[in-house]
């Protein structure tokens, strides 16, 4: 589904297929709120990205990495899952003398601030510095172009624009059953999104009142 697609889509649903209550430019700019909405809600798209660490060196910009980085999932270096801390917890537990600390060793916990992601205690040697993101969906321009969210949320996307749609026409209470509509969908995905691999399946337990139908 493109652009063209979504909005002939919210066009009949509001019987406005000349664009004159709706035009194409607010539309296209509902697309693309509705992909970073739906991408911080439900972890989708996702992505990975590898640099190398330099010894002593403790600090490094997050758009080195990639610049579509919405959200970190996870940050592993040489295969190691380091440990999250907010600022917060930085300025608390790691005294400046030891995060100014030149001894430095293997790092073991990062903090992100200001697009930078920052490893400590500063690494002794090179490293593989590997992280695990949320894409921030490329905007969409024109009408040939496809969402950059997968194939399964378009249908998401056009609720969430139905939804502003109904909001700037003045029909508040449809456009907020809309938008629960796409919210409900959105959490579904993002627990289907989490879902750890599994080699068995879900199974079925059955009360020994309803045994005797077997």
């Amino acid at each position: 589904m493109n652009v063209a697609d979504i909005r002939t889509r919210i066009q009949a649903k509001v019987g406005d297929t000349s664009g004159t209550e709706v035009t194409n430019a607010q539309i296209l700019a509902w697309i693309n709120d509705g992909m970073t909405e739906l991408a911080r809600r439900t972890n989708q798209p996702q992505g990975s990205a590898t640099t190398a660490t330099i010894a002593g060196t403790g600090t490094y910009s997050l758009t080195a990495f990639a610049a579509d980085i919405l959200r970190l999932r996870s940050v592993q270096l040489d295969g190691s899952v380091l440990q999250a801390i907010s600022m917060e917890e930085a300025d608390t537990y790691l005294s400046d003398r030891d995060r100014g600390s030149a001894a430095g060793g293997t790092p073991s916990m990062y903090w992100v601030w200001a697009d930078q992601i920052n490893l400590w205690p500063k690494p002794t040697a090179a490293g593989v510095l590997k992280l695990f993101y949320v894409k921030r969906p490329a905007a969409v321009t024109g009408d040939a172009d496809v969402p950059g969210i997968p194939v399964h949320m378009h249908t998401d996307l056009v609720a969430y624009v139905y939804a502003q749609v109904l909001d700037s026409l003045g029909q508040g209470e449809r456009a907020d059953r809309h938008s629960d509509r796409w919210q409900g969908r959105a959490m579904e995905t993002a627990a289907d999104a989490d879902w750890p691999q599994r080699n068995t399946y879900p199974h079925i337990t059955v009360s020994l009142d309803d045994a005797g139908w077997l």
